[in-house]
């Protein structure tokens, strides 16, 4: 990559990173996972701006290039430790969730000493010479003896991030569309490296960076617009589309519909309060996500229907199959039951229906299971009241 185009670059990263910034920065929602990511934008927003300036500046003649090339390469050695951390930090925090928060504490003050270590070097460096040197007759940047700390403890960071998301992958914890934009950082990471590695005066590991950003924020808007917010499954949107996208393609042979809602729900949040009715629901929505991947994973499809309803999606041979999923959920929800000491019990009402060949209206196929549904209501409540 040549001069101007690599300027070029950095000021597209740079305007579009900001940008994601002022968004996530303005919104109401300050969790800790989006003040770290909006950190991570900020830092490498830094370090863009940096490489741009000591680029420019690098050799040219007079005492403001020659100030400016000095602070700029100060600020990028001082903060990549910093930037690559924030990212490590986020990745953590985005894998392990907020319930576990013990991991996530480890790694947000583990790495201090080394990006303490490099910060302090980088801008003694100023005087010293210790990671560069610029002698003022040249303007010229040359390596000190303590150069090779900057780039060990970046790719360190972000090698673990690479890593870490390699074995959540193995662990089979993302989606398949999270699985390919981990991967583009995953290979980013390598190809940056390998070109920092033939030209050392180019830091593409930073556009890298800001690619991955971007791609991820995209990911993270479009789960906000499909993806239940408490529960994290498919949301109701989510499932209308799905559900009209086979009848359109008519991929209905073999397609059942369950519907399934949490017993004496009202009672839960009545008795016990909301926050325990939230619980139930999340606890519901992790039960059945576990017996969907046990019984045909990314062909079983979940949501959340709304309140305390849930609907699965998917292709079976026969009725039988469904009946199976239905027996294994129920099963579930007993052996939790079981094994909490829960001043209630969770168990679901089910209803199920199948896609009869001249159905062409989703409605008719959601009334049937509703109808499945509302039917084995009345039966449940009958006994457990």
């Amino acid at each position: 990559m040549d001069k101007v185009g690599f300027l070029e670059a950095n000021a597209v990263c740079i305007l579009i990173l900001g940008w994601i910034f002022f968004e996530i920065r303005t919104r109401p929602d300050q969790r800790f996972e989006n003040i770290l990511f909006s950190n991570t934008l900020s830092t490498v927003c830094i370090m863009l701006l940096s490489a741009s300036v000591r680029l420019v500046c690098n050799g040219m003649p007079g005492r403001l290039c020659y100030i400016l090339n000095l602070v700029s390469s100060a600020a990028f050695y001082a903060v990549s430790g910093y930037a690559s951390a924030s990212w490590l930090l986020f990745l953590a925090m985005e894998t392990w969730g907020s319930k576990k928060k013990r991991p996530a504490v480890i790694l947000r003050y583990l790495p201090m000493a080394p990006i303490i270590f490099l910060a302090v070097i980088s801008i003694c460096s100023i005087w010293t010479g210790w990671v560069f040197y610029i002698p003022p007759e040249t303007n010229l940047r040359t390596h000190g003896v303590m150069h090779a700390a900057e780039p060990v403890i970046t790719y360190t960071f972000f090698a673990s991030s690479a890593l870490l998301l390699i074995v959540r992958m193995l662990q089979r914890r993302f989606t398949r569309h999270e699985i390919r934009i981990r991967l583009i950082f995953i290979i980013l990471l390598i190809a940056s490296g390998l070109v920092h590695a033939i030209v050392p005066s180019t830091s593409t590991i930073w556009l890298a960076l800001s690619v991955s950003l971007a791609l991820l924020y995209i990911e993270m808007q479009t789960k906000q617009i499909s993806q239940d917010g408490l529960t994290g499954i498919n949301n109701r949107r989510s499932f209308d589309n799905y559900l009209n996208l086979l009848f359109k393609e008519e991929r209905t042979e073999g397609l059942f519909l369950m519907m399934c809602d949490i017993d004496l729900f009202k009672t839960i949040n009545d008795k016990y309060g909301h926050i325990e009715g939230d619980e139930a629901l999340c606890t519901t929505a992790g039960i059945l996500k576990r017996q969907c991947h046990a019984h045909g994973g990314r062909g079983v499809y979940l949501a959340r229907y709304g309140g305390d309803e849930f609907v699965i999606v998917c292709s079976m041979e026969t009725a039988a199959s469904m009946q199976s999923l239905k027996t294994s959920i129920e099963g579930a929800f007993g052996a939790y039951n079981a094994s909490q000491e829960k001043p209630y019990m969770l168990r679901l009402s089910i209803g199920i229906a199948e896609a009869e060949p001249e159905m062409q209206d989703v409605r008719k196929l959601i009334m049937k299971a509703d109808a499945a549904l509302y039917e084995e209501k009345r039966q449940h409540h009958k006994s457990l009241r």
